[in-house]
């Protein structure tokens, strides 16, 4: 069943700081970007093939939390014809992770709610990690986590290493766990099993991460003292081992978290909770090269085809939750820092 939604127009405001003037193309001009049909957070997205795909969230009010809450459906978006499609459903999740290799999607994790409305919370982190066979339209259980997760991130580099950090486990009345285990799994065999890497230094959930050209970096999150970092941490896959990096550019404490990061053409981009656009420059330190047109939170920033990325998602502190795409334009970022 195809949704054919109306188009809307959205500006790229893009003001250039003085130190990076050069980071985005002179010329501004509207993007002509469908609205999202199901306006989540703390869902999954990846762009693959041509396409964007986005799976489960949470489309109910802040801090409510129920099976009614939270989304099952996983969305295509083809964007030459921009046209949204409904190419399958599942377990109704959100906190997970979504990423594309070859001819499948990847679902990790997440967390349910098991409470009907107006009942009190019962939340339980999954360990689920599935693959949606993009030629069958099935989903196939795969080798479960090694522990419930939700609230962390994921990404995959282009030899197909999936790679999982941070978050916790959700186990209804008992205490949450917040993990410092971090995962890889070799996406060449889907059939295989989890591989450990070494423990995350920190405990943050409400992380991003993206994959660099050593292994991946992990940007902001809340910490188990309850509040926000604005750091990020590197890990070297040839070590096996993490380093901290530099920290995100922000006044307020919130900068951190639920940042959106990806890898755009061998350069880093995060978007920011106060909706700045930044990147690690080549002496190791965040610089502002732009703002997003609406400033937003547990949403999802994607590579796209040449040096674009799209922001999708998420919810804005003072309208909600937001139901509109933002392209990027990235031509003149410095290639992705990493620490020696």
């Amino acid at each position: 069943m195809f949704y054919r939604l109306s188009l809307v127009f959205f500006a790229q405001i893009l003001v250039v700081s003085s130190l990076v003037s050069n980071a985005f193309p002179a010329e501004k001009t509207p993007s002509m970007l469908p609205v999202i049909p199901e306006p989540v957070t703390s869902f999954g997205a990846t762009y693959h093939k041509g396409k964007v795909y986005y799976y489960g969230g949470h489309f109910g009010q802040a801090h409510r939390y129920s099976t009614a809450d939270q989304a099952n459906t996983l969305w295509e978006l083809d964007l030459n014809s921009y046209t949204w499609e409904k190419i399958g459903t599942g377990p109704r999740l959100q906190g997970l992770a979504l990423v594309g290799y070859r001819n499948s999607l990847y679902r990790i994790g997440g967390f349910t709610a098991q409470n009907e409305p107006g009942e009190e919370h019962d939340l339980w982190s999954q360990k689920s990690f599935a693959r949606f066979n993009l030629r069958t339209k099935k989903w196939e259980d795969l080798a479960d986590l090694p522990e419930g997760r939700s609230s962390f991130d994921a990404t995959v580099s282009e030899s197909g290493m999936l790679y999982v950090v941070g978050g916790w486990q959700m186990r209804g009345d008992s205490e949450s766990i917040w993990h410092q285990t971090a995962w890889r799994f070799d996406l060449k065999n889907p059939h295989g099993t989890w591989t450990a890497i070494a423990n995350f230094p920190y405990k943050r959930r409400a992380i991003s991460i993206a994959p660099t050209n050593k292994g991946v970096v992990v940007v902001g999150g809340m910490q188990d003292t309850g509040k926000t970092t604005p750091k990020t941490v590197f890990y070297n896959a040839r070590d096996n081992q993490w380093v901290d990096g530099p920290e995100l550019i922000g006044e307020s404490e919130l900068t951190g978290f639920g940042t959106a990061s990806c890898q755009v053409n061998g350069s880093l981009i995060v978007s920011a909770y106060d909706g700045t656009l930044q990147t690690i420059n080549q002496d190791g330190v965040f610089e502002v090269v732009g703002n997003s047109h609406e400033a937003r939170f547990f949403h999802r920033v994607v590579p796209m085809r040449g040096k674009q990325a799209l922001i999708l998602g998420g919810a804005n502190m003072e309208t909600g939750k937001c139901d509109s795409m933002e392209s990027i334009h990235l031509d003149f970022l410095p290639k992705l820092y990493t620490p020696k």
